[in-house]
């Protein structure tokens, strides 16, 4: 944490009531009145930019320090290992993280030759290299509890204002585009509302309620916390086999329940098809623990064994769609609206409806969107969106009216279950 965001929290003498930042509870894992000090500081509530960045800067030094300590425990570096829980008893400290900073508190004084108050000394080295790694682990524990929290926060606060702003930021760059002869051009309802944005996993057939009502069971049945358990292991150790049903071995069944949430950053923009005659533009999600893509793959393997998805030999390819024109309006007016380089002025690809000799042949709307990627080539639509639920959803999106007279388009859910 900065030195500059350390003053502005230690010269900050107004204190807010407890609970009026919104944030969930804790237990005595965050202290609420050292927390708002920090909430205080951001200029719009709704996006806590400020706060978001110290927040989420403490956990980069979080990370990076707990593997300096594993390190230092290797090498036995007791001096090293106190400066490291010192520091990290520091930032905790600013953000209210009681936990972490008694058990980072606990990790200097062991480094210092100390009993965990710091007051008893203690000479052998292997009492307190071993002190240390059990209050390593347990800091660990503490940590995840309350990044959950914390993740889970800012993403309710700042996600969705996050891809609304992308997503019209990308709108007005690709629909405001009349008399310039060099601009993209959509079609304003091929690009996809907040609402519709999901991850894919595969399609399902079911034709029956009965269908229905066995993959709905088997959703409730898996063992979601197992699979990221797993996904964890399979991070760090690239050869360990996993099942893809999430049955825990003994030992692992004894863990800890405790895992941190599923987040991923919404990047770039991809081509479904060749750049320069493509229907579809997605975003990329990308997450820094790489658990994303194996925890997906072994849900998309249970309901892959039971029967559920229609066969596809195709990698899996997570993507956040941004433009399909399927979803424009007129698709028999499928040549160049408008001069530019969105339209292809070639004339439209042509699909059939299924089946030849039934009906007019349809045409294919595409862009040249080659420059379009090239210019979000690493922009975030998106950062740290945590991925809340898994869902078996019904197909193509239906609008509605939300409470506040807003309309939306969402895909409806069959059921669904919530991520830890």
């Amino acid at each position: 944490m900065s030195e500059a965001a350390q003053r502005r929290v230690d010269n900050s003498e107004d204190r807010s009531e407890e609970g009026s930042s919104g944030l969930p509870e804790c237990g005595d894992s965050i202290d609420p009145a050292t927390f708002e000090q920090i909430l205080e500081m951001d200029d719009d509530e709704e996006d806590r930019e400020f706060s978001r960045s110290i927040v989420y800067g403490f956990f980069e030094q979080a990370e990076g320090t707990f593997k300096k300590m594993e390190s230092n425990i290797a090498k036995g570096d007791l001096a090293s290992l106190s400066s490291l829980g010192h520091f990290l008893k520091g930032s905790s400290a600013t953000l209210g993280l009681t936990k972490v900073k008694d058990s980072c508190e606990k990790i200097q004084h062991y480094g210092a030759h100390k009993d965990a108050g710091g007051t008893i000394d203690e000479p052998d080295d292997t009492t307190c290299l071993n002190r240390i790694k059990h209050t390593l682990a347990d800091v660990r524990i503490e940590y995840m509890e309350v990044e959950k929290v914390l993740k889970r926060f800012y993403n309710d606060k700042a996600s969705k204002p996050q891809l609304q702003a992308s997503l019209r930021k990308f709108s007005s760059e690709v629909l405001d585009a009349a008399g310039d002869d060099t601009a993209v051009v959509i079609p304003e309802k091929a690009i996809r509302p907040v609402g519709t944005l999901h991850l894919t996993l595969g399609v399902m057939s079911l034709m029956s309620a009965e269908r229905v009502d066995r993959a709905s069971e088997l959703l409730e049945q898996v063992d979601l916390l197992q699979m990221l358990r797993k996904a964890d292991m399979q991070t760090s150790q690239p050869d360990a086999k996993s099942d893809p049903a999430g049955h825990a071995s003994q030992d692992e069944a004894a863990g800890s329940d405790l895992v941190s949430p599923l987040m991923v950053t919404l990047s770039s923009l991809n081509s479904m098809h060749a750049p320069k005659r493509t229907s579809i533009l997605y975003a990329n999600p990308t997450d820094t623990s790489n658990r994303v893509q194996p925890f997906c793959m072994s849900l998309r393997e249970t309901f892959e064994q039971a029967g559920f998805l229609l066969a596809d030999d195709r990698p899996l390819l997570l993507h956040a769609t941004i433009m399909n024109t399927i979803y424009a309006t007129d698709r028999r007016s499928c040549g160049p609206t408008r001069r530019g380089k969105g339209l292809d002025n070639r004339g439209a690809s042509e699909i059939t409806d299924g089946e030849r000799g039934h009906g007019m042949k349809k045409k294919k709307l595409t862009i040249d969107a080659a420059e379009l990627i090239q210019k979000y080539k690493g922009y975030e639509w998106a950062k740290d969106f945590r991925i809340e639920k898994v869902a078996i959803c019904k197909m193509g999106a239906k609008r509605s009216i939300d409470q506040d007279g807003n309309a939306v388009e969402e895909y409806e859910e069959v059921t669904g279950r919530a991520l830890p």
